[in-house]
């Protein structure tokens, strides 16, 4: 590893032209491992922010990340109008390769599947070993782990704002595979901001001014976004379980972090400013079973109205989430209250497309009924007949089966 090493070493100096100091630049080169590392980190002055956070990121990321995750994590410090100016199309591997080994001092290297790790173990070794090499960095060497994790969750936070607009009411973007064209490392960024925030968090660094301020709304919405549009990306990269396992440790995360900081837990029924929905109708909207129980786990309001007087259940219900609705039902939600007296509208409309499962309309229907649902509402002339054939053949199903007496 030395000769590896002392070789780059050489070959930086030869590149830049220096080949008349090769000589005296191999004889001042430490003849142990550590102390080699010690000198690549603190010989050159150039972007010492860039290799700290490079070191950073392969330390203590989830998993290894790939060439473009970490190049645009670092570009995250980057203004918008600055992040924005760049073109990903001009930018080749071998150009983002050549940063990121420049950035790390020659410390990484990415492999052929362009994931991007230390070297070689003994990387990692000397960074943690007696005395610890984090000490190079004085500024937060009393508590190196807990400030490696709270600068990425803030890379995390800088990506997420990328991706809306400047005035921060909508997405910038549409598809996941959007995200993955021009931010890359959103994907990261959604998954495992809060893992960073409760580990930095458990380090001493407080969370709770972060969670209180966090646009949970957005998260929501990105969420959603990977769910409904990330299955293409997932089967190529032969990742099948991907997305369950996106939902459970995401959310877990999020449950670890507001255990540490039970203030935080008012962001989760907050709305948004520009629409009024909630975390909880957010979720609804797109379907999101696992995240839609633990808000209301959380004591999230199921009957909270958004600035169109729609509900989470009437967001499922137009959405035909039928999970969600029924779980929402289950939970409290008024299926009379805002646009509710339309809902069965919706679901006799269901009745008529052509929908996967047709005993899902029956199953909603029904326990719209055993939930106070009224059938006080109008039919469009223009969809009487099928719908009221829909309501009759509907009505003798739920009496057969339910035993309910439906009155028209």
């Amino acid at each position: 590893m030395w000769v590896v090493l002392v070789i780059h070493l050489l070959n930086r100096e030869y590149d830049k032209g220096r080949v008349h100091l090769l000589r005296s630049r191999l004889n001042e080169i430490p003849g142990t491992l550590n102390e080699l590392f010690k000198d690549i980190v603190t010989r050159d002055t150039e972007d010492p922010e860039d290799l700290l956070f490079c070191i950073q990121l392969v330390l203590f990321a989830i998993g290894p990340l790939e060439l473009e995750e970490i190049y645009f994590a670092i570009m995250s410090s980057l203004s918008r109008s600055q992040y924005e100016a760049i073109d990903i199309d001009d930018i080749s591997s071998e150009d983002m390769e050549r940063f990121i080994v420049n950035a790390s001092k020659g410390l990484v290297e990415v492999t052929r599947s362009q994931a991007v790790q230390f070297i070689h173990e003994t990387v990692r070794d000397f960074l943690f070993g007696m005395p610890p090499a984090t000490s190079l960095w004085p500024k937060i060497s009393g508590n190196f782990e807990g400030h490696c994790h709270e600068r990425i969750k803030l890379a995390c936070l800088a990506t997420i704002e990328l991706a809306l607009t400047p005035d921060h009411t909508t997405l910038s973007i549409k598809t996941a595979l959007d995200a993955k064209a021009s931010i890359p490392f959103l994907y990261y960024a959604v998954a495992n901001i809060f893992y960073h925030a409760a580990k930095a968090h458990i380090a001493g660094i407080i969370q709770t001014a972060f969670l209180v301020s966090f646009p949970m709304v957005h998260w929501t919405s990105f969420m959603g976004l990977f769910q409904s549009d990330i299955s293409e990306e997932l089967r190529r990269k032969e990742l099948p379980n991907n997305a369950a396992c996106f939902y459970r440790e995401s959310i877990a995360a999020l449950d670890r972090l507001l255990g540490l900081c039970p203030r935080g837990i008012e962001m989760l029924d907050c709305p948004a400013s520009f629409n009024g929905r909630t975390p909880l109708s957010t979720a609804a909207r797109y379907g999101i079973l696992p995240l839609v129980e633990f808000l209301c786990d959380k004591g999230a309001d199921v009957n909270h109205q958004d600035s169109g007087k729609d509900t989470a259940l009437s967001h499922a219900v137009h959405e035909w989430h039928v999970p969600v609705v029924l779980l929402l039902l289950s939970r409290g939600a008024d299926p009379s209250l805002g646009a509710g007296h339309r809902l069965l509208e919706v679901i006799f409309a269901k009745r008529d497309s052509q929908v996967k499962e047709p005993a899902d309309v029956r199953d909603v229907f029904l326990c719209f009924l055993q939930h106070g649902a009224a059938l006080d509402f109008k039919l469009d002339v223009l969809h009487l007949e099928s719908m009221a054939t829909t309501a009759t053949n509907l009505a003798e199903e739920i009496e057969r089966d339910a035993g309910l007496k439906v009155e028209w």
